[in-house]
Formats: structure tokens, sequence, C-alpha cells
């Protein structure tokens, strides 16, 4: 299993409550951002790859769903980086 090495920063004014996280590796990065609604009600995380070295396809930005824990949103990038690239040396 990857090793990911998270840091933590501000949720941004719809969740200022909330700290997002971010991830970056050889292949691209992993952004954790936490979700509200319009009325400020915090309702989870949402997890995106950015593929700004080009390595997958399917764009810039890639969705890779909302969970309702930063932990779990990890796990999924650990999944997620391990389907794609392989497993990092440790």
């Amino acid at each position: 299993m990857a090793k990911l090495k998270w840091h933590m920063h501000a949720g941004g004014t719809m969740s200022p409550d909330k700290h997002g996280h971010v991830t970056a590796t050889r292949y691209g990065e992993y952004h954790i951002n936490p979700v509200s609604t319009p009325l400020g009600r915090h309702i989870g995380y949402s997890l995106y790859f950015v593929n700004n070295r080009g390595i997958l396809t399917g764009g810039l930005w890639q969705r890779l769903g909302q969970f309702s824990h930063p932990n779990k949103a990890k796990g999924a990038a650990t999944k997620h980086y391990d389907k794609h690239f392989g497993r990092l040396k440790k």
C-alpha cells in the first residue's frame, strides 16, 4: 500500500471551520476539500486527482468521490494511487 504524505490547509469560504488536505506525487496531486451547502452546513469531503503530469486520460481535475470523513477520502486516494501507479518505495 502506498504511503502518501498529507498536508492540511484552510477549508475556504464555504467551510471555514473545516480543513482541506493535499498531497503531491510524481504523477499528480490529490486534493480533499470540505463541501458545504449554500447555507453553510457541512456535508462531507470531495476527493480529486489533479492530472497535472498528463499520465491518465480524463482531464485535469478528476473527481474521485465524496466521503463523510477525510480519512476515508485518504484511503480512497491510496487505493487510486496503487491501482494506477503501483506501489511507492518505502
